[in-house]
């Protein structure tokens, strides 16, 4: 494989023989496996809920074989501080599985991937392999694969009412997970690689706007400000207040020009101010944005009843008794608060689990943002390039949270769990070899 593609450790050259063999082998599958998970997770359901336990699985088997190495690692205060929120939902779940004396194995799936994600980026890290260079290239092949799928006039069409969605992705996570592997892309660009290279990321990232704004979700339109603000500093070499007045007017212009030349936007962000007016007014509650401001004040209601261990997984409160909710409550509200959740991916681990899902929501989201803050900051190219590449994953889903829960589904787990992986692993400081 090109050496562009795997990175050389800076380490001195063993013995060939067969555990060299093996561990060269454990290596590249470590590189292949998210590599093959960018490029087929919008085709295929269940593809990276697989890829994420496979990656683990081989993870584990490199770090057995390089013990010194993982012990090594650990005693970094930032590796520790990873596998502690990786392993916050797990123990989440359990805690409040113990305090209710009910456990629900199915809500154990998805934070059960965070600890095989957390292997994979022990392993990464561990044998110094950067997954960095990669990134780019495997996401831009998958969105255009997802774009594929939409776009063409022979491709089979998936919708969900009027707004696209695949056969196992919704609109609101579609529109989030293809407006993340955008940005990847855009952060990606390099001015001194090929032609082909630059044009294949650019493509995906074209194919992913146009699928996130046939989606009409503004679940993935709302992170986009705020990355392309950063994505102008990064290209501009650093945040001064003229250069971060100067993108934020860009950005802000550019958003104006998207509202007026788009339909979809137009139409989407109309409604969605025409329902805060009319919820503020107590004229109509039921609107789209108006039912998800109701189950955020249920929501926090309940968690007020609950606030150490929540409701827990498998009771639900009757919303009909209690006396703070009969001011908004009506039969699609209460549709969706039990069969929707609570649309915010804090408030409903808050209802759910309490404190104790609160901490673990504020773990898995703000380590990773310090840590990939700090390789921002670093002198390190490969370090800063992958720090990016996480502030886009980690702001991503900050924002979505907002609006709908953005871990309660196992393949929306896996890819955020997956990819703080291996972008973890690249940005974290490297001691020498």
């Amino acid at each position: 494989m090109p050496s562009i593609l795997l990175p050389k450790r800076p380490q001195a050259p063993a013995a060939i023989g067969p555990a060299h063999l093996r561990a060269d082998f454990l290596d590249q599958l470590l590189l292949v496996l998210p590599t093959l998970a960018a490029a087929g997770y919008f085709l295929v359901r269940g593809w990276l809920n697989a890829l994420t336990v496979v990656g683990g699985v081989v993870a584990l088997a490199a770090l057995i074989s390089h013990r010194d190495d993982a012990r090594s690692l650990l005693r970094q205060r930032q590796v520790r501080w990873i596998v502690l929120a990786l392993a916050a939902p797990l123990a989440a779940v359990l805690a409040t599985a113990l305090a209710h004396q009910q456990l629900v194995p199915r809500y154990l799936d998805g934070p059960i991937r965070y600890l095989f994600a957390g292997l994979l980026m022990l392993g990464l890290a561990a044998r110094r392999l950067d997954f960095g260079p990669l990134a780019g290239p495997s996401f831009a092949v998958g969105l255009l694969l997802c774009g594929g799928m939409f776009l063409l006039p022979t491709a089979p069409l998936f919708f969900w009412g009027d707004r696209l969605a695949s056969y196992f992705i919704d609109p609101i996570v579609l529109s989030q997970h293809t407006m993340i592997g955008a940005f990847v892309c855009l952060y990606s660009l390099r001015r001194r690689e090929p032609l082909w290279l630059r044009a294949l990321k650019l493509a995906g990232a074209a194919a992913a706007v146009a699928v996130s704004v046939r989606t009409g979700s503004r679940t993935g339109w709302t992170m986009a400000p705020l990355l392309l603000v950063l994505w102008l500093l990064k290209a501009r070499g650093g945040a001064t207040a003229r250069t971060v007045a100067a993108s934020v007017a860009l950005v802000a212009l550019a958003c104006f020009a998207v509202y007026f030349a788009s339909s979809t936007v137009h139409v989407r962000i109309n409604d969605a101010v025409n329902d805060v007016r009319q919820y503020a007014a107590g004229t109509f509650l039921d609107s789209s944005v108006g039912i998800r401001i109701s189950l955020y004040r249920a929501n926090w209601i309940f968690f007020l009843q609950h606030p150490w261990f929540g409701w827990g997984h498998s009771t639900l409160p009757d919303v009909k008794t209690v006396p703070a909710i009969a001011a908004f409550y009506s039969p699609l509200f209460e549709t969706n608060f039990v069969g929707a959740g609570g649309h915010n991916e804090f408030l409903q681990a808050m209802m759910r689990m309490g404190s104790v899902g609160l901490a673990s929501r504020l773990l898995l989201f703000l380590v990773p943002l310090w840590v990939f803050v700090a390789a921002v900051r670093s002198g390190d190219p490969a370090r800063r390039q992958n720090g990016y590449y996480g502030l886009v994953l980690v702001i991503g889903y900050l924002t979505a949270s907002i609006t709908p829960e953005t871990t309660n589904l196992i393949h929306a787990a896996s890819f955020y769990a997956q990819f703080v992986a291996v972008f973890a692993a690249g940005a974290l400081a490297r001691e020498p070899a």
